[in-house]
């Protein structure tokens, strides 16, 4: 008799599985165009309801994020309106003038998160000596002074900014022209009831900005994967150092004794904090100065706590033993239990005496191999440096 499924059964679950799967994406992209074509269609009536005329698609966006681009001739300007996400919670309305190349710079409004990374000296803006202006705007760059501070030189530029701001939109400069841009919310229309307002203010900044030279620019750094890097190296670094110290010292924390006790906790508290500040004070001092060095601070103490406080509990552990210098006790106790996973060899032991022992103990191969169940074992414990009982590697059975 033959046993297992037939080929026939293999198949139709595999194509079922897939046509399911190329059902779900199908539905995700067209809710999402459908979505971004509602949203295109708001601008473009209150375009069309102003008298400006469609001159064609930009861009005919992407399936997730991006909907279509379309340019527009507003009483003889040309300004491209589009609609793209920026979270899984926002998304942007954004009016674009073409121009030649610009300084990557974001503005908008200053709030209470700008002014604290101001107040704490951490955050570091371009001023540029208009009180007006600089009390209101907070300027956003990845630039160098120098090409930000042409670009806001002319009272006629800063006006406009704030006429921007003060109708509710953000201000982007860039290589891709100048932008007006609103974030809202899923499940809003964004207020497009000054849309001619705004499209006349930056038809009057485009006409008053200044000529620039290209190569004084740094450009746009792009957000996403500087956070991603942030993510990667608040992980994979420390998670490598954790795996060094376990394997160089022999597995520390599974040689601390009562592992999970009130005073290996509160170690474990003390030593992540401690590795966790001195992480985020290294990210402070590369950051300090930059505009946008609060916030991604924020972003990268958050990120921290991935892996950075798991380092300072390993290492904790591990001084606590480098550092001991008491005598070893021997300790009997009973081997009640022996468990092997993969390269994972652990010992259930159960004390002979009263004293420290420990509940499971990792070992090597060798030791697995020596001992049986109910075998008397011999540990060898110190009182550790900083007052954490801690057992020497076991070593093989006595010859008998």
């Amino acid at each position: 008799m033959k046993s297992g499924a037939s080929p026939i059964l293999i198949a139709s679950v595999l194509v079922g599985y897939f046509a399911f799967l190329g059902g779900v994406i199908f539905l995700v992209v067209h809710f999402t165009r459908k979505r971004f074509a509602k949203r295109t269609a708001a601008i473009s009536q209150i375009f069309e309801a102003n008298g400006a005329r469609r001159l064609g698609p930009v861009s005919s966006g992407g399936f997730f994020y991006r909907g279509a681009e379309y340019e527009y001739d507003w009483r003889g300007r040309r300004v491209v309106a589009g609609v793209r996400d920026i979270t899984r919670y926002t998304y942007r309305t954004s009016l674009r003038i073409l121009t030649s190349s610009l300084p990557y710079v974001v503005i908008f409004p200053e709030g209470k998160v700008e002014r604290l990374g101001k107040s704490i000296g951490l955050s570091r803006e371009l001023q540029t000596g208009d009180p007006s202006f600089d009390g209101v705007a907070y300027v956003d760059t990845t630039e160098k002074n120098p090409p930000v501070r042409q670009l806001l030189e002319s009272a006629r530029v800063r006006s406009s900014i704030l006429r921007l701001l003060s109708l509710g939109y953000k201000v982007q400069f860039s290589n891709e022209g100048i932008q007006a841009y609103q974030v809202v919310s899923h499940g809003k229309m964004p207020d497009l009831s000054r849309v001619g307002e705004a499209v006349s203010s930056l038809g009057e900044l485009a006409d008053s900005l200044p000529i620039f030279d290209p190569s004084t620019f740094r450009g746009k750094v792009g957000a996403s994967r500087f956070h991603l890097l942030l993510l990667v190296f608040a992980w994979v670094p420390f998670l490598f150092a954790m795996g060094l110290l376990d394997a160089v010292f022999d597995s520390p924390g599974g040689r601390t004794l009562h592992f999970g006790g009130g005073g290996v906790t509160l170690l474990a508290i003390v030593g992540g904090l401690i590795a966790w500040v001195f992480y985020v004070g290294i990210i402070a001092v590369l950051l300090r100065g930059r505009s946008y060095a609060f916030r991604t601070l924020i972003f990268a103490a958050l990120a921290a706590l991935l892996g950075v406080p798991g380092f300072g509990v390993m290492a904790a552990l591990t001084l606590n033993q480098t550092l001991d210098r008491s005598p070893a006790i021997e300790n009997p106790a009973k081997l009640v239990r022996k468990f092997q996973y993969e390269g994972d060899r652990k010992f259930f032991l159960e004390p002979g005496s009263e004293g420290q022992a420990l509940q499971e103990i990792p070992v090597s191969d060798a030791v697995y191999s020596s001992y049986r169940v109910g075998d008397s074992v011999l540990l060898r414990v110190h009182s550790g440096a900083f007052g954490l009982p801690w057992v020497e590697p076991m070593t093989l059975p006595a010859a008998k």
